[in-house]
């Protein structure tokens, strides 16, 4: 595996765990934002394992990955940006719950 590769994976579990401290101290939307990017960093490692960028992906083709790995494109500005739009906290669970489990299967696709 790649250094770089194996750097944004490390970013990724570690930004999970942020996520899970956020939700646990009654910050759901914060907690969603830092699932999304969780993720993100997992394809931009799986990318980067392949020789590519995120960048290097039209616009169209990076929104549907991601709204397809949970939707969390999606529920990130609502959570971040958004008054009145809060993001429930059994949402930003299970936002946490699949960057955990998007992560593990890139480890596992990736042979970590």
């Amino acid at each position: 595996m790649k250094n770089h590769t194996r750097s944004l994976l490390e970013k990724a579990t570690a930004t999970i765990g942020v996520a899970k401290i956020l939700a646990g101290h009654g910050n759901p939307d914060a907690a969603g934002g830092q699932a999304y990017y969780a993720m993100h960093y997992v394809v931009e490692a799986l990318l980067n394992e392949k020789g590519l960028k995120t960048k290097e992906m039209d616009t169209r083709s990076h929104r549907w990955l991601i709204d397809r790995m949970l939707g969390a494109f999606a529920k990130r500005p609502a959570g971040e940006y958004g008054a009145g739009t809060d993001l429930a906290k059994h949402t930003s669970t299970y936002m946490i719950d699949q960057a955990r489990e998007f992560l593990e299967g890139a480890q596992e696709y990736l042979g970590r």
